[in-house]
């Protein structure tokens, strides 16, 4: 819910600056969340943070400090929402466990 609720507040500023582009770019991000959170296959979370978190990452612009400021507030909720994410039985379990041995870290640097 807390993803969400940044999420729309950031996609509400952006609008009210006349950034389409960037509301776009969020909402793109933001529109598979509610189904997650009203139920259904548990798996689409992984699929959530395999797939939708690394594109998004790829298509907002993090040198807009705003952005930034975003996404530094998202990263601890991905985390927390990773470790409640069951692994086994999930159709992207092996993609993202490969994405985690490679260092995948929301991109920030691999804790030592």
């Amino acid at each position: 819910m807390e993803i969400l609720k940044l999420g729309l507040m950031f996609i509400r500023g952006g609008g009210y600056h006349g950034e389409h582009r960037y509301c776009e770019v969020e909402a793109e991000h933001l529109h598979n969340v509610p189904s997650y959170i009203a139920g259904g296959e548990v798996a689409n979370h992984l699929y959530y943070l395999a797939k939708e978190v690394p594109f998004y990452l790829t298509r907002v612009d993090l040198k807009i400090e705003a952005r930034m400021d975003l996404v530094r507030r998202y990263v601890p909720l991905w985390t927390e929402l990773e470790s409640l994410v069951p692994i086994d039985g999930s159709p992207w379990k092996d993609e993202w466990l490969e994405m985690k041995a490679n260092g995948w870290n929301y991109g920030r640097p691999a804790a030592p």
